[in-house]
Order: C-alpha cells, then sequence, then structure tokens
C-alpha cells in the first residue's frame, strides 16, 4: 500500500480514513494483520502538514493498544517518531509521538533499539524543553524504563544521556515526573552503571593500544551496599 505524496488533501483523507477504521474492534484486528497498514502510516506521519501527522500517529497509538507487536516490528516507525520534533511543532503531536515510544521502551528488543536510534537524545531534550507538563511526565517513564535495563546504562552514558536527565530536572515542575528522574538518576549512577561504563572504555583503550584486556571476574565485584 502506497500514499500519495503530492496532494496534502488526499493524504490527510486517507490518514483520517485509518483512523475511522481503527475506531472498531474488529477493524484493528484486521489492521494488525497487514503489514502494508503500517508502512502507509509510517509514511503519513512523516508528513508536514500537521493534521494528516495527528490522524496517522492517533491509528497508530490506537494499534498499539490492539497488538503492540504490530508496531514494534515497523523499524522504520521508530525513526519516524524520534524525527517529529523536526517535522512539527505542535506539542500535541510531540505527546502522540511520545506515547508510542512509550511501547518500545517497554519492550526489550524495542528498547534497544530505542537506545542505539540516531537522534534520540536530541529528540528527548526537546521533548523535555517543551514545558508540556504531560508529555514530560511520559518522557519521565521512557527515561525510567530505560535505566531500569541496566545493559544499556553505559551506552546511555557515552551518547550523553546525561542531557536528557538534566534537562527534565531544570524544565519540569511536575512531581511525578521529579520521582520518575530521581529513581532514573539514581540508576544511572548506581555502581553497576558506573562499572559497565568504566569496563566499556577499558575495553576500547585496550584495543585502540592493541593489548589484550584483563580477565574479567564478576563474582569478584563488590557492589556499593545500602545505608
Amino acid at each position: 500500500m502506497s500514499v500519495c505524496v503530492g496532494d496534502i488533501d488526499v493524504m490527510c483523507a486517507v490518514a483520517g480514513i485509518f483512523l475511522d477504521l481503527s475506531m472498531t474492534p474488529v477493524s484493528r484486528a484486521a489492521m494488525v494483520t497487514t503489514p502494508a497498514v503500517a508502512s502507509a502510516l509510517v509514511q503519513l506521519s512523516r508528513s508536514k502538514h500537521q493534521e494528516t501527522q495527528r490522524l496517522a500517529l492517533q491509528t497508530v497509538e490506537l494499534l498499539a493498544l490492539e497488538n503492540s507487536t504490530y508496531i514494534l516490528t515497523e523499524r522504520s516507525l521508530l525513526n519516524s517518531l524520534l524525527g517529529i520534533p523536526d517535522t512539527s511543532s505542535d506539542v500535541k503531536i510531540w505527546l502522540l509521538a511520545a506515547k508510542i515510544l512509550m511501547y518500545f521502551a517497554e519492550d526489550s528488543e524495542g528498547c534497544r533499539g530505542l537506545v542505539h536510534a540516531q537522534g534520540m537524545v536530541d529528540a528527548f531534550v526537546q521533548f523535555g524543553s517543551s514545558g508540556d507538563a504531560t508529555l514530560q511526565v511520559v518522557l519521565s517513564k521512557i527515561v525510567l524504563s530505560m535505566m531500569e535495563a541496566k545493559e544499556h546504562r553505559s551506552t546511555l552514558a557515552n551518547i550523553g544521556f546525561q542531557d536528557v536527565l538534566s534537562t527534565l530536572r531544570t524544565q519540569t515542575s511536575d512531581q511525578e515526573a521529579w520521582r520518575n528522574i530521581d529513581q532514573a538518576t539514581l540508576l544511572f549512577n548506581s555502581p553497576v552503571g558506573q562499572a559497565m561504563s568504566r569496563f566499556q572504555s577499558a575495553r576500547s583503550l585496550n584495543s585502540d593500544t592493541g593489548e589484550s584486556a584483563p580477565p574479567q571476574h564478576p563474582h569478584r565485584v563488590k557492589f556499593a551496599t545500602p545505608d
């Protein structure tokens, strides 16, 4: 299924039809078994016409409620969602994108893709700077979910994810967002996260010098004990 990209009215009409169809359970069940629908929605979500974007993202959100696996397998959707701040200035559309990104953050493979997605940090900083409390709460939940997957913390440290944490901390006044960011920051600065970051740096240094990395003994690692 392809969408005519030369006529804004046609694209908007198609997006509206998709949304209407997604309102009924029977239609949603049929849509999530049709890969071409996801491809068309991704294309529509990239439109610079804000109403078309809004309709397409609302449809994606409804389909995600029906079957989250359906949207997680659409690889190009993740990049489209992270590109929303560059194609739209409407914070309500940003919120729709963030709510869909939450599904990626809560899925193990989806989270991996999100961590390694190009432009993720920049998009999150823009979301965090939006001034919209609801969007900031959703983003804080995404951030916390990503931090709970400890295997990603060193990667996030290396790509400057601290900027997302500091932006949310300084830009939001919502108590729920604050609690989520506090918890995410504690996880980010935990001994496990720090040890992983140091280990990755050591491996990189050894690779540059041509030396072999020393043998690792995970059972000898001493973790900080709670007070």
